[in-house]
């Protein structure tokens, strides 16, 4: 049977692994794949229409396949004839809309561009100033049974950033709305304080006339009450939410969160953290970062009170120590866990926290002491042991009762998928143990993880993390060909502490005691690095041979941050960088890389569509010529700084109709002309940056299309210029 007379339902399931820019590709195969890909296409991608709604008349028509997901963004809304006849006919299948970002849009043009979308689930009603401040959206009660009959449906609701959203704005929101499931107002103006609440409300308890002034929490909560039996996610992200109004929410009757944001929350304490945690245990998604006053209690009453918790944010929180880091231990369901940017926690602690053995083979507990107190004590391996072969640990709130903890030195995590350890101090020991602590992992980020990172540790990552999605290793400056290509370092433990990278340092090569040095150090670290370097290029074969050690070992590897990883050169890219799936890829500040490695990265990863090569000093027009020819679905190129660069680098980037994204700023080679002539070619080319870019005669251009004088625009600068959208407000006028 050819794959033609398989039935479309099979098509549908084999296409629906495949990723978006995957999809584009299949439907120019045939009719019947571009029908197959067309369904799944609909559902995934989302069109974002910016500036003027005038072109996405065109947008409209020109559409084959039925999108369901429109934006709205920085755009003026004239519901003309014309559109409104458009929009009528896509509107019917659209299930996610949203205006977002000052998007110009008045009350009556939002009735009529939403009395149309029957099938809506998702609506976004992002920072619209200009829609909320005159209070008059919704006022008219035909307006409000018009749309509770067309948005029935929608279950999500987002109203983050909603500067002037007030009571009464918010009652006439959610009365038009289906029953929500998620709610959404993250840097809302929300009054918290009772006192506010009782000088809006002297005499009206019941709320019957809502307030056209002020947000306040207490109505926000009446509404939460009336429909806690169907919500089950809500964000209160960058607002003033104190301890005491975190507590009132979770002590709703029949509400039962399963997700809750309170990013940037400064009001919040540990008080309130634990009494979240007692009274909302159905909670598996909880996002606390950057919350400086989280302490470690409010960590030890989230893994004593939440233990089927799947994900946990807990980002820049400076608060939490090594002691409250420690009882993470306890939570084994975790999927994603973001422990990024603690500026108090030790290797050790990070090791334990993962589920690693700490030494005299004792692990942590959590005793509830009362009163909102907790402690962790030593446990006694074997009787953790012991405790483990049984069903799963039993918890008893009552004081005094003791919670197991994971057992044995190393315990996997089976379900970790994502990991975030972004800058924190840790040890190439403690990353080395993160594949037989996680082995299912798919994204891991080690950005800025200087001491964490090194030749052995990322061996020891490449070899067993083979189903990495998403590796970052961001300023990770002690990596070397060595690691990242999968070269043998021998029986012998790096030594971090060594000067510069050496053979030495790398274990292959005895240290020679009686060695003098004459030199400075600068010259000495420059000459152990060249002999590293012919070491490589020495022993290619056996690079190739242990490639499963390196990066070719992660054939999966969708996104690749290297910014910053200035040991690395061509051997790397050139004998170890066969990643198909490969889309994203930053090799910013590489200095290292020349020629033959970015020409093998064109050629031996066709699926690229975002490349970030900022500072990357030997980036040649021959580079970008390769790039134009092999990559054929990039999207995003990015060359601030490559100074080697001339208007033949343009030209050959005229080809690429999938460009989406250019940055060519600093560039000082290139010139004008130039870049108009690649903004010409390329209609699609929506965003592009020339930031120092000259005229042929001498005069510098501010990326904006304004020439200016060298001289003068260095004393005074120059006024922005207006926005189209302003400049087309003061033609009206």
């Amino acid at each position: 049977m050819s794959l033609q007379q398989l039935p479309h339902e099979v098509l549908v399931n084999l296409f629906s692994y495949l990723g978006v820019s995957d999809l584009q590709v299949a439907s120019c195969v045939c009719r019947l794949w571009r029908e197959v890909a067309g369904i799944l296409l609909a559902n995934r991608v989302t069109v974002m229409i910016t500036d003027d709604a005038t072109p996405a008349i065109e947008t409209f028509r020109s559409a084959t396949i039925p999108y369901c997901n429109w934006v709205f963004k920085e755009v003026d809304i004239h519901l003309t004839c014309e559109f409104r006849q458009e929009w009528r006919r896509v509107a019917g299948g659209v299930q996610y809309l949203g205006l977002a970002e000052e998007a110009d849009v008045t009350p009556r043009e939002l009735v009529t561009l939403l009395q149309s979308c029957v099938s809506l689930q998702r609506l976004s009603l992002d920072s619209l100033p200009h829609l909320l401040m005159p209070g008059t959206l919704l006022s008219d009660p035909e307006d409000r049974a018009l749309l509770s009959k067309s948005l029935a449906n929608v279950k999500h609701l987002h109203l983050a950033c909603s500067r002037y959203l007030t009571d009464a704005l918010f009652t006439r929101l959610t009365s038009v709305v289906g029953s929500l499931t998620r709610l959404s107002l993250a840097g809302c103006q929300i009054s918290f304080q009772r006192s506010l609440h009782k000088r809006f409300y002297p005499h009206d308890r019941e709320h019957k006339h809502p307030s056209e002034h002020v947000l306040t929490f207490t109505h926000i909560l009446k509404y939460i009450e009336a429909n806690a039996h169907t919500l089950k996610e809500l964000s209160f992200g960058r607002t003033y939410i104190d301890s005491e109004s975190l507590h009132r929410l979770a002590i709703v009757p029949r509400l039962k969160l399963e997700s809750l944001h309170l990013m940037s929350c400064e009001q919040l304490s540990k008080s309130g953290v634990q009494l979240l945690c007692e009274n909302q245990p159905s909670l598996t998604h909880l996002d606390l970062s950057l919350c400086s006053r989280v302490t470690d209690y409010a960590v030890m009453a989230i893994a004593y009170h939440l233990p089927h918790i799947k994900s946990l944010n807990l980002r820049r929180c400076r608060g939490i120590t090594e002691y409250g880091l420690r009882a993470l231990a306890q939570l084994s369901c975790l999927e994603e866990l973001n422990i990024s940017h603690l500026e108090n926690v030790t290797s050790e602690s990070v090791l334990v926290a993962l589920g690693g053995g700490v030494g005299n083979e004792v692990t942590e507990g959590i005793t509830y002491e009362g009163n909102g107190r907790y402690s962790l004590c030593g446990v006694n391996n074997k009787a953790a042991l012991a405790d483990t072969t049984n069903n799963d640990s039993e918890k008893n709130c009552n004081d005094g009762t003791e919670v197991s903890a994971n057992s044995g030195k190393e315990v996997a995590r089976p379900h970790l998928r994502v990991l975030n350890l972004a800058s924190l101090p840790l040890g190439w020991q403690t990353v080395a143990q993160l594949p037989s602590l996680a082995p299912s992992l798919t994204h891991l980020d080690l950005s800025m993880c200087v001491a964490g990172v090194n030749d052995k540790s990322i061996q020891a990552v490449c070899k067993s993390l083979r189903l990495l999605r998403t590796l970052n290793l961001n300023g990770c400056m002690g990596v070397s060909d060595i690691g990242l290509a999968g070269h043998g370092l021998g029986q012998r433990e790096p030594n971090i502490t060594g000067t510069g990278l050496s053979l030495e340092a790398l274990g292959i090569r005895e240290r020679d005691p009686l060695k003098v040095s004459l030199g400075s150090k600068a010259e000495q670290i420059i000459r152990q690095e060249a002999e590293v370097k012919r070491y490589l290029e020495a022993n290619v074969e056996e690079i190739v041979k242990s490639s499963e050690y390196g990066l070719a070992n992660l054939a999966g590897l969708r996104e690749l941050n290297l910014c910053g990883c200035k040991r690395m050169t061509d051997i790397t890219l050139t004998h170890s960088f066969s990643l198909r799936e490969l889309q994203y890829l930053n090799l910013s500040y590489c200095q290292g890389v020349g020629e033959s490695g970015l020409e093998a990265v064109a050629r031996y990863c066709p699926s690229l569509e975002v490349v970030m090569l900022e500072e990357c000093g030997n980036t040649t027009d021959h580079v970008v010529l390769v790039f134009a020819h092999y990559l054929r679905r990039i999207k995003t190129l990015d060359l601030q700084k490559c100074v080697q660069l001339t208007d033949d680098s343009l030209d050959s980037l005229s080809g690429c109709r999938t460009l989406r994204y250019l940055d060519v700023s600093g560039c000082r080679r290139l010139t004008l002309g130039a870049v108009r002539r690649v903004q010409a070619r390329i209609p699609l080319l929506l965003n592009l940056h020339y930031r120092g870019i000259q005229e042929a005669g001498g005069e510098e251009q501010n990326g904006e299309g304004v020439a200016v004088s060298p001289v003068a625009s260095s004393r005074i600068p120059s006024p922005p210029p207006l926005f189209p959208k302003l400049r087309r407000k003061r033609g009206r006028r």
